[in-house]
């Protein structure tokens, strides 16, 4: 996948913390500050003067301080419309592993496509690959080939760890098959 870097889309979007990028958002949101604390303020103690204006004064605070608690408390309320966002993660307080990838960004660390986490979690009908045990919220890894960075798939934690223990190996796992298996 290709990008521009030094751009919005290429942080946010992709995911990008190279340096070139880095130094575009911070001058990018200190224009955006600049330019709400230039508006004057027509309104003290609501919600729109401290996010479109700038205004930090106490009263403005404490409007968005009550206006973001409603607000949570109102999405928290309802249900999941679509898993795998950051709002059904954030807001809707919803652990599947669905949201769980959709917050991390865990497509990016592995260098994957958008969305491919969770087509192999549908794969694998939302099972370990490995035990078939549900993968819930946070209790699962993306098993990858550490030599070649390869993604193999998704493991609960007690089947990713074992896989560690035994070094990826899988002369260790067959001696081990062998060593449980009754003669």
């Amino acid at each position: 996948m290709t990008y521009t870097h030094a751009t919005a889309n290429a942080y946010t979007k992709h995911g990008c913390r190279c340096e070139a990028c880095k130094v575009f958002m911070r001058a990018y949101w200190a224009d955006i500050r600049a330019r709400t604390k230039s508006k004057p303020v027509k309104e003290h103690g609501n919600y729109t003067s401290y996010a479109s204006y700038g205004c930090r004064c106490s009263l403005c605070k404490d409007a968005n301080l009550a206006y973001t608690k409603d607000y949570r408390a109102r999405k928290r309320s309802s249900p999941v419309k679509e898993h795998g966002t950051r709002t059904s993660y954030v807001l809707q307080g919803c652990r599947c592993p669905l949201c769980v990838i959709g917050f991390n960004g865990r497509d990016y660390q592995y260098g994957l496509p958008q969305g491919s986490l969770l087509r192999m979690i549908d794969s694998q009908s939302g099972a370990c690959a490995i035990c078939a045990q549900e993968l819930d919220g946070r209790a699962w890894h993306v098993d990858h080939n550490h030599t070649t960075g390869a993604v193999r798939g998704v493991l609960c934690v007690r089947c990713n760890v074992g896989l560690g223990k035994l070094r990826d190996s899988p002369g260790n796992i067959r001696s081990a098959i062998s060593y449980l298996t009754p003669e």
